[in-house]
């Protein structure tokens, strides 16, 4: 992939968006009883907003990802990564088995001057575990169509964001 002149590595693509799973992704999803994306009782359901944890098989820098995933098979993810590396990135999930589920999201890479420098997809196989509610997963990152850069192995652990009651309204 030419970026202003000059191929853009491995490392600085990735860097635009290497916390983006799917959850996150990195993203990232509920322990609660649902209906799953595909219309069938789930026992575990991927619905809900996550903090995920991103970990590159190969040692690259950690990222962290918050993760919304929606029902009906949305999904909207942000890494921590600066701004101007990456936008928000979105795609759809669906329910594979009770607590598993497959998902793929995309979203914009910019070259450290700013410039565009093509899409970022993640594509994540997670579960969620019942008693802890905790995620875990697996994810490879790639940039569809790009020759110059080869796909990347993740493996991810995300927590569910929970209501907090502002200090003013619990006592």
């Amino acid at each position: 992939m030419k970026i202003a002149g000059r191929q853009l590595n491995r490392r600085e693509a990735l860097a635009g968006g290497a916390g983006l799973l799917g959850g996150g992704a990195l993203a990232a999803l509920m322990a609660v009883p649902a209906v799953a994306a595909d219309g069938s009782n789930s026992v575990a359901s991927v619905e809900g907003a996550w903090l995920v944890h991103v970990v590159f098989d190969d040692g690259s820098a950690s990222h962290n990802v918050l993760y919304l995933v929606i029902k009906g098979g949305g999904i909207a993810a942000i890494s921590d990564n600066p701004p101007t590396s990456g936008s928000t990135g979105f795609g759809a999930w669906k329910a594979t088995a009770d607590n598993q589920f497959v998902s793929t999201f995309e979203q914009f890479i910019f070259a450290p001057d700013g410039s565009p420098a093509g899409i970022l997809r993640i594509r994540t196989l997670g579960s969620i575990d019942e008693g802890t509610g905790q995620l875990t997963g697996r994810a490879t990152v790639d940039f569809p169509g790009s020759p110059f850069i080869p796909p990347s192995a993740t493996h991810f652990t995300g927590t569910r964001i929970k209501v907090v009651a502002p200090d003013s309204i619990r006592g």
